[in-house]
C-alpha cells in the first residue's frame, strides 16, 4: 500500500511537471528603440542661435522651441533632417498684419491681388486667424518658396 501511495505521488509531479513543461511560454524581450541623433544649425533671429544634436523624432514645433524661435520667422518651412540649417529672419519694421490687414493691404502684397485677398478676408471672418503660414499659404494657393518668402518680409501672423 505504501508502495502505491509513492507511485501514485510520482504519477502526480510527472504530470505536473510535463504541464508546466508543455505550457511554458517563451519570455519576450522587448528592447527599447534606439534613438538616432541629428544635427541642425540655427542661425538668424532666434534666442538660442547655434548647433544642435537632438534625437531624430523632433518636430518643428520642438525645434522652434528649443532655438527659442517661431514659425514666423523663418525664411522657408522646412523638413527635419540632418544638416540641416535654418535661419531666422528679424520680422519687418512696419509689418501687414495680415489678421487686420484691411484688403488694400492684402492686394499689395505680392502675388496676392483681388481674388486672394478676398478669399484671405472670407477665411478671417470665419476664423479669426491663421494657424500658420502654411495654412495662409495654402488657402492662397502660393507654393513658390520665393514668392512666400517676400510675403514673409512684408507680413506676419499674429
Amino acid at each position: 500500500m505504501k508502495y502505491l501511495y509513492y507511485i501514485f505521488l510520482a504519477v502526480i509531479l510527472i504530470t505536473l511537471g510535463f504541464n508546466n513543461i508543455i505550457n511554458k511560454k517563451e519570455e519576450t524581450v522587448v528592447e527599447a528603440p534606439k534613438i538616432d541623433y541629428i544635427t541642425i544649425n540655427a542661425k538668424g533671429y532666434c534666442s538660442k542661435p547655434g548647433t544642435y544634436e537632438i534625437p531624430n523624432h523632433y518636430r518643428k514645433d520642438k525645434i522652434l522651441e528649443l532655438v527659442g524661435a517661431s514659425d514666423s520667422s523663418i525664411y522657408l518651412d522646412f523638413e527635419v533632417e540632418d544638416g540641416l540649417e535654418i535661419v531666422f529672419y528679424e520680422p519687418p519694421l512696419n509689418p501687414i498684419i495680415i489678421e487686420k490687414a484691411s484688403f488694400e493691404e492684402l492686394d499689395s502684397l505680392p502675388g496676392i491681388g483681388e481674388v486672394k485677398a478676398n478669399k484671405i478676408l472670407e477665411y478671417l471672418e470665419a476664423n479669426l486667424m491663421f494657424k500658420d503660414w502654411a495654412t495662409f499659404f495654402s488657402l492662397v494657393g502660393i507654393k513658390n518658396a520665393k514668392d512666400q518668402l517676400e510675403i514673409k518680409l512684408k507680413a506676419v501672423l499674429r
